[in-house]
């Protein structure tokens, strides 16, 4: 059996799962795709489960993962607590449990850690197939979405009794051809990092820096149009350390008046992207509309203009309401602090045992944040585990930054930790970390891997690449 699993090929298996895993997570963001039968949406998930709990258990065979590393053994404990949660609260749900148990340790240990530190199997070239996919989707889908802006399309299709998909624009906000507006503004951030890498690190099939440059300009229109906070939040905190990192670069000052010069050359661009995501905003909300559902944007309490978010005066609304779901949390969190509830059953149990909470009295599923999210559902345990993990990842860039500078690391290494920094900023609104199943979700534990052998051998990386080619 050993010398069988050794002879397969898993490396080009892994890679070959992970293209077609992120391909259909962007599927997933089309917004038509609610149309389909909602079997054919368990059926691929499954399926892509099953191989990559397939591949976990041909890695452990061969010893791929090392469980002595502290970053696996955090892991692996969160794991563990992540199950003890789901046997102790068995009775509130147990199936919904185990497809999180399963997509944890995928997310882990095959999209992420699927490797020992003997080996320095991430390439750059990697790490550009899984950007060009990202960019050519997420630029097609986002076009799409800006057309249905500038004809000021707004239509809401009725899903389900309390679902509906909206294409175009609704609430003020550019839907577009996407399912959420959320999802799909933060992965055009992250979009945006991808193009910039490419402009500035042109390595064997790259996209054409061209392209790249008009993506670039079409996430940021998109972005502004979504009127996501929590997007709009990250893509200025990018635009500032980008414009932070150019600067020193450019200016020759060195020290103190070199990271002055540098902070104001950053605060006036970040105050510029600001204004500019505001004026195209403007620009959008003053083209005549030509084709509106009106009566049914209506009755969902929808505008077709794109403007300020009626949501923003609706206390019915999730993302008005984050306050009293953190509070709601707090308080199940302090019922179940040591192991927590897991997320597969959290509103079953807030009916059953706390109903009089937020969450229970809105039948909210999540929390909407990671950083209350954890400790909600793997209590202080696994609250130590991840959050330990996160801090050891951020010293681990910072050691290395610390001994080589930002200037000399790998490029690639810097792509990891703005990255890392940037989904952990828009996870404080979002739950786009852990135990939800999407292309953010993806690119960060993808990401965490690269980053694993980056620092290890950073100082090789260093020698070979710099980071504005």
């Amino acid at each position: 059996m050993t010398a069988l699993i050794g002879k397969v090929p898993i490396e080009k298996f892994r890679s070959a799962y992970l293209t077609v895993l992120l391909v259909c997570l962007c599927a997933r963001n089309i917004g038509v795709y609610a149309f389909l039968p909602s079997f054919i949406d368990i059926s691929v998930f499954s399926g892509l489960a099953i191989v990559g709990f397939f591949i976990f258990f041909l890695e452990l065979m061969r010893k791929d993962i090392d469980f002595h590393l502290t970053d696996n053994l955090l892991l692996t404990f969160f794991i563990g607590t992540l199950i003890l949660s789901s046997i102790i609260n068995f009775r509130y749900g147990i199936f919904q449990n185990i497809k999180e148990c399963i997509w944890t340790i995928i997310s882990f240990f095959v999209v992420g850690f699927c490797c020992n530190r003997k080996n320095n199997l991430f390439t750059v070239s990697r790490v550009v197939k899984i950007q060009n996919i990202i960019i050519i989707f997420w630029f097609a889908m986002s076009l799409l979405s800006v057309f249905t802006a500038l004809f000021q399309i707004g239509h809401v299709f009725h899903i389900k009794e309390i679902s509906w998909i909206a294409v175009g624009i609704a609430e003020n906000r550019l839907f577009g051809v996407f399912v959420n507006p959320n999802s799909a503004s933060i992965v055009s951030v992250i979009a945006i990092l991808f193009s910039t890498f490419q402009i500035f690190y042109n390595s064997k099939g790259s996209l054409n820096r061209i392209f790249n440059m008009v993506s670039i300009a079409i996430q940021l229109v998109y972005i502004s149009l979504s009127e996501s906070r929590g997007s709009y939040m990250v893509c200025l905190f990018l635009g500032f350390v980008l414009a932070f990192l150019f600067s020193y670069k450019i200016f020759k000052f060195k020290g103190f008046y070199g990271i002055l010069v540098s902070f104001c050359t950053a605060s006036i661009f970040t105050l510029a992207l600001f204004c500019t995501m505001n004026l195209i905003t403007k620009f959008f909300s003053v083209i005549p509309s030509f084709s509106s559902d009106v009566e049914v944007l209506s009755r969902y309490g929808c505008s077709s203009r794109i403007g300020k978010r009626s949501d923003y005066v609706n206390n019915n609304d999730v993302s008005n309401s984050r306050f009293n779901i953190w509070i709601s949390a707090w308080e199940i969190f302090k019922n179940n602090w040591i192991f927590g509830v897991t997320p597969g059953n959290i509103l079953t149990y807030a009916k059953s045992v706390m109903p009089e909470t937020f969450m229970a009295v809105r039948g909210y599923k999540r929390v909407h944040s990671i950083w209350f999210g954890i400790p909600l559902y793997t209590g202080i345990c696994g609250t130590f585990c991840m959050f330990g993990f996160f801090i050891k990842k951020f010293f681990d860039f910072y050691e290395n930054y610390k001994k080589i500078g930002i200037i000399r690391s790998a490029p690639v290494l810097n792509l990891c930790a703005l990255v890392f920094a940037c989904v952990l900023i828009y996870g404080f609104v979002e739950s786009e970390v852990l135990f939800v199943n999407s292309v953010c979700s993806f690119v960060f534990w993808f990401f965490i891997g690269i980053s694993v052998n980056y620092l290890d051998y950073g100082m090789k990386g260093a020698k070979s690449y710099t980071f504005c080619k």
